[in-house]
């Protein structure tokens, strides 16, 4: 029932917080420090991705707290975001890698 995950990180190869959240419809906040800044890229509208920095990280959780119109709008394409980096996704992108590599 969150509005929001805010992943803050400094270094972080990628969290399946992040796909968690957004499987539910849950936007982020990450830094671009994280791995799952992948998931804003190959979604737009998903989430934000901000320096892992004191100013950026809170300017752009206000804004979001004051237009909370934003993160309704950010909730679809968060879902789609978070289907493709399921854990079946997952699965079957590396049983392809697989057998790409034993051909």
């Amino acid at each position: 029932q969150a509005d929001c995950l805010l992943l803050p990180s400094r270094s972080d190869s990628f969290g399946m917080v992040d796909a968690e959240a957004m499987a539910c419809g849950t936007p982020a906040i990450v830094s671009t420090q994280t791995g799952a800044k992948a998931m804003i890229e190959n979604h737009p509208g998903a989430g934000w991705i901000v320096e892992p920095e004191v100013a950026p990280l809170y300017a752009t959780a206000r804004r979001l707290s004051e237009e909370p119109g934003l993160l309704r709008a950010a909730r679809p394409a968060a879902l789609r975001a978070g289907q493709t980096f399921s854990w079946a996704s997952y699965r079957d992108r590396a049983g392809q890698l697989i057998e790409e590599f034993v051909r």
